[in-house]
């Protein structure tokens, strides 16, 4: 997959917007599906799950996920099956990527749903916020990771210095977030197979960049 890029957007946002970078909602589809979503003040997605899952990169914007505070940076993991939200804007809307490795043909809406999760969620399922905003004034390199593979991690990269990481687990996304690697520059997402490898070169200003892993799930 070559690289995907998030569609300009002006704060606030005026009207919802959801446009599919990778994948779409075909019951055929095969392979990583990725959304780029626009939510203004006032659109409220109430809670719900997926049979997949799944990372979101907040990119712009502000709001609340469940009880979560969310801003520009931030990152959120969701298990499959693991119930979140509702997700709701503040004053200037909310900008974010959904990143799913595999196709999800659309949530399953709480309460009605109910029974539906019921038959499907054997374990507790994880629901995970990252703040990585401190990587804007002290932090080099952050890491968080789960012995089934899920990790997530983020590096500042110096000016013309050198990008070289591999992915495992599942499978994942590389995420530009800031700067730019190869003129490549952010907000910008690709995937990787598990042991598939990138290497680049950050530009003038450097580069920030996160790495979703996405775990080892039994089928």
């Amino acid at each position: 997959m070559e690289w995907l890029h998030f569609p300009e957007f002006k704060l606030p946002i005026e009207r919802f917007d959801r446009a599919m970078l990778a994948g779409d909602l075909d019951p055929d589809t095969k392979g990583p599906q990725v959304q780029a979503l626009k939510q203004p003040n006032g659109s409220v997605i109430a809670s719900h799950f997926h049979d997949v899952s799944q990372f979101q990169v907040i990119v712009g914007g502000g709001g609340i996920i469940g009880r979560s505070r969310m801003s520009k940076g931030m990152v959120r993991y969701v298990d499959r099956h693991r119930v979140y939200g509702p997700v709701r804007p503040d004053d200037n809307g909310l900008c974010y990527l959904t990143l799913r490795r595999e196709h999800d043909p659309g949530p399953f809406y709480m309460p009605d749903s109910h029974d539906v999760l019921a038959e499907r969620r054997p374990v507790a399922p994880r629901g995970l916020t990252f703040d990585l905003t401190a990587l804007d004034t002290c932090w080099r390199d952050v890491q968080y990771g789960d012995d089934d593979g899920l990790t997530v991690s983020a590096s500042n990269l110096l000016r013309h210095e050198t990008l070289a990481l591999e992915m495992g687990g599942g499978g994942g996304f590389v995420v530009v977030i800031g700067g730019d690697i190869d003129d490549v520059s952010a907000v910008s997402a690709r995937w990787l197979d598990a042991g598939s490898q990138l290497k680049g070169q950050a530009g003038q200003s450097g580069a920030r960049v996160l790495r979703l892993q996405f775990p080892v799930e039994d089928d």
